[in-house]
């Protein structure tokens, strides 16, 4: 079964340069510093590190490229071992803290990540993403009250943050449910027919006619979404079943957050095919991006305010983003699909695409 859907575009968690007031420097080159490029470290005007700032910068950059190879070949504990390294030269290496502790969160050693996260806050108690990402920690452990106080230090930092605003929803519900699973199942229910309501109702009124014209007849829901590459659809169109399906964690995200992924997905069933393409998901991530901009104020979502923060660099960059993303999660998919390119925007091209032999040039 083929089915449209929409994924993470994000790297990490998300771009604390966007969320955090403070030490922005710092992490404003945070996927430059783990990319390719490691000649731009500044090691500070002590003369000692001007003296050794060469021998120091090789050795550096050395345990740093090794570690960024073994992560990317999942060699987690090789990865931690080159960290650490990177970091007894350099303790401040934010980028780097971050990187560590996210590889033992992925050897399930989360009491060290939780102490690599605690060793930033106390550098940097504001941090949004270092809160947040103890308060998942402390969630996947089961420790919902540990978790919720960091996710409640987060929102009063800013509390148009809706990834920890949902967080706190999700664990309030999940606590309940250790005493009474009906209440909670009821609640969660409810919760998720009131913001479906609030959602469509957000999307109908502000999204372009065509595409809510799009949805008639279509069914949506939260559920369980398929995954791709290892990762869970965030949403995701069903052409055979006629239906939208928004990721069950979803439910407790802000309605602005779920109508931003309904125009995505009304992108996708516009066409009423089972087909996606990289320039289909182009322009359903332009659609989203620019109906976030303009209705997603007061609220902050780290993958719809990265996609926005792509398309404000330029919508080529969006659109590259995209095409790297989806290519290498799905290698089956195309640059066109049969309804979605340039030339079936005409009438004829849409009937000439639905005779199966000719339609296959189009694919």
């Amino acid at each position: 079964m083929s089915i449209n859907y929409s994924i993470s575009l994000k790297p990490n968690n998300f771009n604390a340069q966007m969320y955090n007031n403070v030490n922005t420097k710092a992490q404003a080159s945070f996927h430059s510093k783990l990319g390719t490029n490691y000649t731009q470290i500044n090691f500070g005007n002590t003369d000692y590190f001007i003296n050794n700032q060469k021998l120091r910068e090789k050795e550096l950059n050395k345990y740093l490229k090794a570690a960024t190879r073994s992560y990317d070949l999942s060699r987690y504990h090789t990865a931690i071992k080159n960290y650490k390294k990177c970091l007894e030269i350099k303790p401040d290496f934010y980028a780097v803290k971050l990187k560590l502790a996210d590889s033992y969160k992925q050897i399930e050693k989360l009491p060290d990540a939780i102490k690599v996260y605690q060793n930033i806050l106390k550098e940097n108690p504001e941090d949004l993403e270092a809160l947040t990402l103890t308060g998942e920690c402390f969630k996947d452990m089961h420790l919902y009250e540990n978790a919720i106080k960091y996710y409640k230090q987060a929102t009063k930092i800013n509390p148009g943050f809706d990834l920890a605003q949902r967080a706190v929803k999700e664990l309030d519900n999940l606590i309940l449910e250790q005493f009474n699973p009906i209440l909670a199942q009821i609640q969660k229910q409810q919760h998720k027919d009131e913001n479906l309501k609030q959602s469509l109702k957000i999307f109908r009124n502000n999204a372009p006619k065509d595409l809510v014209n799009s949805l008639n007849g279509i069914q949506v829901n939260f559920g369980e979404t398929a995954e791709l590459g290892g990762h869970s659809n965030i949403a995701q169109y069903e052409d055979a079943e006629g239906k939208i399906t928004i990721s069950d964690c979803y439910c407790w995200a802000s309605p602005k957050v779920i109508a931003a992924y309904l125009v995505h997905e009304a992108v996708h069933a516009k066409d009423r095919d089972p087909y996606t393409s990289i320039t289909e998901e182009q322009d359903a991530y332009r659609d989203q991006v620019k109906f976030w901009i303009n209705n997603g104020k007061g609220t902050k979502d780290p993958e719809l305010d990265y996609a926005a923060y792509l398309y404000r660099q330029s919508p080529k960059a969006l659109d590259d983003k995209i095409k790297t993303i989806y290519s290498s999660r799905d290698c089956n998919i195309r640059m066109e699909s049969p309804h979605h390119t340039k030339a079936l925007k005409k009438p004829i091209g849409r009937f000439l695409s639905s005779i199966p032999i000719i339609g296959e040039l189009f694919e």
